[in-house]
């Protein structure tokens, strides 16, 4: 089997940069999603059509969707999707395997090997910032939880871990994360 990636972003972690609240994760098996087909080699892109195409359909999708300087939930899955199309172009696999409006979502890329895995991670980083650049800031501030709603949350999370065992009680989610580690964190996230 290949190596699939999985990238969940949660929006509380993009509007407070807090820790514990998405994140990527390599794995042998993403058990929330069909894996991603195998593309192969990825396919030889030249710098001055698809990157500049990418840049030019990426602009205008942006334009159409602040145009009314709103994003809806549906402008939002239209970028997301944006994004994979934007990987497939460049010959790598990636889904959008979650979208959660106002709340986060998560994309898989998966190759045959761990230096294909590598260059499908680049080109989902690439394709994110292009498409949801300007989009998805927008989004989080009409759609995403409340600063209040996060810190709610992160209290959560740290009582979940002080109940399974964790001496983490008084820690604001980051320092507490900084001692469970992410994946501890994430499972008392959910």
């Amino acid at each position: 089997m290949g190596v699939q990636q999985a990238l969940r972003v949660g929006f509380c972690a993009l509007a407070l940069a807090a820790a514990g609240c998405g994140g990527n994760q390599r794995t042998e098996d993403v058990s929330s999603a069909e894996p991603a087909p195998e593309t192969g080699t990825p396919t030889t892109i030249s710098a001055s059509t698809s990157l500049d195409s990418d840049e030019d359909d990426a602009s205008s999708l942006a334009a159409e969707i602040l145009a009314d300087d709103s994003v809806s939930h549906a402008e939002m899955e239209q970028a997301l999707l944006a994004v994979v199309a934007c990987v497939h172009r460049t010959g790598h696999a990636a889904e959008l395997v979650e979208f959660e409006p106002g709340e986060g979502n998560e994309f898989v890329t998966s190759a045959a090997t761990e230096e294909g895995a590598d260059a499908a991670d680049a080109e989902l980083d690439r394709c994110r910032a292009l498409y949801l650049g300007q989009v998805e800031p927008l989004y989080i501030i009409q759609h995403g939880p409340s600063v209040e709603e996060i810190e709610a949350r992160d209290r959560a999370v740290v009582e979940c871990l002080v109940q399974r065992g964790h001496d983490v009680a008084g820690m604001t989610l980051f320092q507490a994360t900084q001692v469970v580690g992410a994946a501890e964190s994430a499972f008392c996230s959910d």
